[in-house]
């Protein structure tokens, strides 16, 4: 099933598409932006989801990583 998404436009910008719509179908167009823009804002959720996730988590302690290259180095 599917829905209709009515939009307004300038009659400047309608006559433009006009002039075009031999080489774009405008339709296609809209609806492939509207795809991308809300992949976008899907990832974007998404990122701001599991940034939000890592921030609850605890640190490290301070020379954490020195001290396991450290103990990494030392064991060859």
């Amino acid at each position: 099933m599917s829905g209709v998404v009515s939009i307004r436009v300038s009659d400047e910008l309608r006559g433009e598409m006009d002039r075009f719509r031999d080489r774009i179908c405008w339709n296609d167009e809209i609806r492939e932006y509207i795809a991308k823009r809300l992949e976008l804002e899907r990832k974007t959720e998404t990122f701001d989801r599991i940034t939000a996730e890592i921030a609850k988590r605890p640190g490290v302690p301070a020379g954490f990583a020195a001290r396991m290259v450290r103990e990494d180095r030392d064991s060859h």
